[in-house]
């Protein structure tokens, strides 16, 4: 089951499981564990894997997460059931609601946390000082800042929004579903979707990292479909050129039958 939830972590999706084989021997399975409640979505199944396989899946990386599940194994688990056939037809606003509490969960459970409390026990002078959520989830944006720089993604100018505003806007949304206390300056419903999926795949870097994985080239491929499926989405694509990912390019020219 690790190395299920690995394999989902690193791609975004569940595999549908043909068989499993030990030694050659045939397994069954369902004597184990029951997956018939985490068939992943089919609107979730466009991921590539934010790094190869086989450098996610080794004796280490198992041992490491087996760790971190010790803390944090009731966010995985709504992680998956989050990204699950059964909530499908769950709106993004509620989604949204539940993927900022897993991702404050998986903070106050990694090594960012103790590193949150003692920047702001300096900063404020207070021994029991303790992080809120908007410098919790300033860590995934911090991570966002981090691949933007590496790889030119340009998110911000795709959401058009500018990097305070989407901090302010993810810890006002929150607020506000979750406390049911208005708030200004909060997500347009709009963009519910782009912001799941940005915050979700940043989530899912963060907890490879967490345990030791060191994230390759197939980070650059993520957020360029990421980057095109906003803009397509948007429609702010004003030609071909706009277009990162080869994909939507081949798309693009199919649409309007021509090539620039």
């Amino acid at each position: 089951m690790d190395i299920m939830e690995l394999l989902f972590i690193n791609n975004g999706y569940y595999f549908n499981i043909v068989s499993i084989s030990v030694d050659d021997k045939h397994v069954d399975y369902k004597k184990y564990y029951n997956l018939d409640d985490i068939y992943t979505s089919r609107e979730y199944v466009y991921y590539n894997p934010i790094c190869k396989q086989t450098t996610a899946i080794n004796s280490q990386s198992i041992r490491n997460y087996r760790q971190l599940k010790r803390k944090f194994h009731l966010g995985i688990s709504a992680l998956k059931y989050l990204k699950s056939e059964r909530y499908s037809n769950v709106l993004y606003t509620h989604k949204y609601c539940i993927l900022a509490q897993i991702c404050e969960g998986f903070i106050e459970s990694s090594h960012y946390e103790l590193l949150l409390t003692q920047a702001k026990i300096i900063k404020i002078g207070n021994k029991k000082a303790k992080p809120n959520f908007e410098e919790r989830i300033e860590v995934f944006i911090n991570k966002l800042d981090e691949i933007n720089k590496k790889y030119s993604v340009a998110i911000y100018k795709t959401l058009g929004i500018k990097r305070k505003t989407l901090l302010e806007k993810l810890t006002n949304t929150r607020h506000q579903l979750s406390h049911y206390v208005k708030k200004e300056k909060i997500i347009v419903r709009d963009d519910y979707v782009y912001v799941f999926y940005l915050l979700e795949s940043l989530l899912r870097i963060l907890l490879l990292e967490e345990i030791g994985i060191k994230v390759d080239g197939n980070l650059k491929k993520n957020f360029y479909v990421l980057h095109d499926f906003i803009l397509d989405n948007k429609g702010k694509a004003k030609g071909l050129s706009d277009f990162k990912d080869l994909e939507y390019q081949l798309k693009y020219i199919l649409k309007h039958n021509k090539v620039e």
